[in-house]
């Protein structure tokens, strides 16, 4: 017999395995219930069933079968509009496929501030031309007003609600789909843009019979129809080229016989996809009694369903409330009074790392306490033993299936081996090409759901053009993005200083020169602090004619782009693509957009200065650097791109689309910066194959050391110019053997451009002891795995690759943003700034970075967050509009 068969997807099987899990545990229920008969309770439902006593028994809830991906779809600030007085507020908004979530920031998210479920949507409003800016939406009786910084960010988010909405809605828990091929009578296609179709395929479901007029009557006909992408034609094809075999036999043999020697088909949709229908599916009376029965009932499978608690949190002193614990969350919540906001806390469980016993604050209390991943720990009093041991072993066991909740048996492997050896399986997987599109259609088009790889609409390639000029570690992240857009088919190249012309090369980017010698620009930024007034002061006299060669060869290099990404220092870019009309994105190692969060990575002041110094310092930057330069880009305007002359203002650079190759694991995301500001996470450039091998002897070193127990530390300074090297490396020697720690330490440029020329003077006159290995360079994605500590400049690429190594990072800032990520390792408590180039400073921080178990613990758990990020994939997405 011939069947067209739709067998689930890997997402689908896992559930499949749950459902089975389940049946089995309710099983082992029934045959306890026979045994022990009716009548012991649990310890709360979600209806809000209170414990009935302390003295039952609970066992620790199995949560593995329901634990399934539920990732963040879309993220960023938004402010809500309120009805009647209250006052508009800004938030932290989270869209999953279940939910859309609010925080009080990115770095909160601990804290909720509230949920909207979709099975409590109830309706998202057309968009309403005269609030372009905003989404409305009517959820559990209430409207909510959310306001987004420009149009495109505002239909942006429409279609990720719309699409996270429908897939919600319409994704059952199982579907089962067996079509005879013999019945199929029609099979018609209808277009859907220009890369998407629909096919509805008509299938003979009853006997067929005749109306009066003679004409068949179709009532017994079901209609199935299947939205696919033009890349996946090959699934309609299929089908016909299946059903006209089949056709042949039905007509020699006629319908009647057909539909008799043919089963039915089968069309099943299993669970809920609607609240309507969630109460429809809603456990009996008897099925809720047994799950009072046994905790071992309480899943995720069942929404809603939690273990709950009444504890109190200790902070300074005690707040009672409720803590629940389902296969997600450990929840905590404090009701109060008048004007107090109330306390919320919700914590992923795979983000904790231990759960164990603990002194209590108050007498005949018992302590318990929760260790978080790059939190601080929370502490809770429970009643009495018995409960805070309940409540132990629920979250332990919660934490387990955690961590083994993604282990499914290979049941996907076993259907594709089926029986059926003959039949073409179509896998919705298959590798396709996305339609091409143009960047302003991308938001006015709907969401594509499911899509299958390579199959979301793309935009047609492009001649990107990346001015961007500095020390190495500025260049590096652009030729990680650079290869990233070269492999969705984009034209790529990189405008810059002429020494990386090879180093750009080897990499398949093409290169223009422009800038001329960067090491001009490090001397000038050490001793004059870049940036600084005394830096602009000591350019007027030996960098105009560099700016003016620099503005130059920077429009020359980039006079046929289609689109310019450029770094801010280089200055001429957002003037170039107002000549040419072409879209234009800035990106940048640092923060550059004004914020109330952080100060301007230049003018960080040796302490705290608050909100007001933070946004200011971004003002007073702005207007110095346009003032020290304005004269020069004018005229360079007016002669060369046949401009007229601008100023700071009508520049708005302030809403210009920015991109961020940092992590929000070490800077979060202000609340203060809109849709247009991407932090996409780092870009990192790992080593090619056959670049670089490590000597023996260094393999030697690192081996002995581990052998030894002895931590191993990176010491490097990239770019930065050092007056007396040969001072500087007998300190780090010094510090290296005082500390009792290994060493490798990387000389890089620190000896370039130094006022004492000598060999005699350099850092080769100083002999290394045996604790340290010495090199001129070696590949931070090489080395870096295999240390403990990192010891450098504070370089923005330096940083982002010792802590995504999961190091304990110390920073000796020199100049510009160093001194802001010397502050935010810092205060992430994964690392130290170093006071200074002393012998005993140094060694009193390498001896800090080997002890402290709570600087490894911080900076492990960062590693972590940043190695999960795709920085280049994401920061293309952006640029697309995708």
């Amino acid at each position: 017999m011939c069947f067209l068969a739709f067998l689930p997807s890997s997402a689908e099987l896992q559930r499949i395995h749950a459902e089975a899990t389940k049946k089995q545990r309710q099983e082992g229920l029934a045959a306890i219930r026979r045994k022990k008969g009716r009548g012991a309770g649990g310890k709360a439902h979600a209806d809000g069933a209170e414990e009935d006593g302390n003295d039952t028994e609970v066992a620790a809830a199995d949560f593995g079968a329901a634990i399934v991906e539920n990732p963040v779809l879309k993220k960023g600030p938004a402010t809500e509009h309120r009805r009647g007085w209250a006052p508009k507020r800004r938030f932290w908004v989270e869209l999953r496929a279940d939910s859309i979530s609010f925080y009080p920031s990115s770095d909160k998210l601990y804290e909720p501030l509230g949920s909207v479920g979709f099975d409590d949507f109830e309706e998202l409003s057309p968009v309403d031309w005269r609030k372009a800016t905003r989404v409305t939406f009517r959820a559990a009786g209430k409207e909510r007003e959310l306001e987004f910084s420009t149009e495109e960010a505002a239909l942006g988010w429409r279609r990720e609600i719309e699409a996270a909405l429908w897939k919600f809605r319409h994704t059952a828990e199982k579907i089962h789909v067996d079509i005879p091929l013999a019945r199929i009578r029609t099979i018609e296609h209808h277009s859907f843009l220009s890369f998407a179709a629909c096919v509805q395929v008509l299938v003979q479901d009853d006997k067929v019979t005749e109306d009066d007029d003679g004409s068949e009557n179709v009532s017994s006909v079901t209609e199935i129809t299947f939205g696919m992408t033009n890349a996946q034609a090959f699934f309609e094809d299929t089908i016909e080229a299946a059903a006209c075999r089949t056709a042949a036999w039905r007509e020699r043999i006629g319908w009647d016989r057909t539909l008799v020697a043919t089963p039915r088909p089968i069309i099943s949709v299993d669970g809920p996809t609607t609240k309507e229908a969630a109460e429809d599916h809603a456990p009996s009376d008897d099925e809720e009694e047994l799950h009072l029965e046994n905790a071992d009932e309480m899943t995720a499978q069942k929404a809603g369903r939690f273990i709950l608690f009444r504890v109190a949190l200790v902070r300074t002193v005690p707040a009672v409330g409720s803590m629940s614990v389902n296969a997600d969350h450990v929840c905590f919540w404090r009701r109060t009074v008048g004007s107090l906001a109330d306390t919320k806390l919700r914590v992923p469980v795979s983000d904790l790392v231990q759960v164990e016993t603990s002194k209590a604050f108050r007498w005949h209390h018992f302590g318990l306490t929760l260790h978080i991943k790059g939190h601080a720990d929370l502490f809770f009093e429970l009643n009495s033993e018995h409960e805070r041991d309940d409540a132990l072993r629920t979250i332990e066991k919660a934490m387990a299936d955690a961590k083994d909740g993604h282990a499914y048996p290979d049941t996907e492997g076993k259907l594709a081996s089926s029986k059926a050896k003959d039949a073409v399986v179509m896998d919705q997987e298959a590798v396709a090409v996305g339609p091409v599109v143009s960047h302003d259609s991308v938001n006015f088009l709907p969401k594509l759901v499911n899509p299958s790889a390579g199959q979301a609409p793309r935009l047609a390639p492009m001649r990107i053009c990346i001015p961007v000029i500095g020390s190495r570690g500025d260049i590096q992240p652009f030729i990680a993005l650079s290869k990233g857009l070269t492999a969705h088919g984009h034209s790529v190249c990189i405008v810059s200083h002429p020494e990386y012309e090879g180093w750009v090369s080897k990499h398949g980017i093409d290169f223009r020169l422009a800038g001329g010698d960067p090491g001009a620009l490090m001397k000038l930024a050490v001793e004059h602090r870049l940036f600084s007034p005394a830096f602009f002061k000591e350019s007027v006299s030996k960098f105009r004619a560099w700016l003016d060669e620099l503005l130059r060869e920077v429009f020359e290099g980039c006079y046929d782009a289609d689109a310019i990404i450029e770094a801010p220092q280089t200055m001429a870019g957002i003037h170039i693509a107002e000549r040419l009309g072409i879209p234009y994105f800035r990106a940048f190692t640092m923060p550059w957009t004004r914020t109330n969060a952080y100060p301007q990575a230049f003018s960080v002041p040796p302490v705290d200065m608050g909100t007001s110094y933070n946004s200011l310092s971004y003002t007073i930057f702005d207007q110095v650097f346009w003032r020290a330069t304005s004269s020069q880009v004018n005229r360079w305007r007016k002669h060369m791109l046949g401009l007229k002359s601008t100023d700071f203002a009508k520049l708005d650079q302030d809403s210009v689309p920015f991109l961020y190759n940092f992590s929000g694991a070490v800077v979060p995301i202000p609340n203060d910066w809109d849709d247009h500001v991407c932090v996409s996470g780092y870009w990192f450039l790992d080593t090619l194959q056959n670049e670089w091998e490590a000597p023996l002897e260094l393999i030697d070193f690192l081996e002995k050391a581990k052998a030894d127990g002895k931590k191993i530390v990176y010491c490097g300074f990239g770019s930065i110019v050092v007056d007396d090297p040969a001072g500087l490396s007998q300190s780090l020697y010094e510090a290296v053997v005082k500390a009792d720690v290994r060493a490798i330490i990387a000389k890089g440029w620190s000896g370039r451009m130094s006022e004492k020329k000598g060999k005699e003077d350099g850092e080769d006159s100083v002999k290394p002891p045996e604790e340290c290995f010495v090199v001129d360079s070696i590949p931070h994605d090489w080395l870096f795995p295999r240390i403990d500590i990192a010891f450098h400049h504070g370089g923005a690429g330096t940083t982002g690759a010792s802590i995504r190594a999961g190091l304990v990072t110390l920073i000796k800032p020199f100049f510009g943003d160093q001194f802001f990520w010397a502050q935010r390792v810092h205060k992430l408590g994964a690392g130290l700034r170093v006071a200074s180039l002393d012998t005993s400073d140094i060694c009193s921080a390498l001896k800090k970075a080997a002890k402290s178990q709570i600087m490894i613990e911080k900076a492990s758990q960062v590693g972590e967050r940043i190695r999960a990020e795709h920085g280049v994939e994401t920061a293309i997405s952006f640029v697309s509009g995708s």
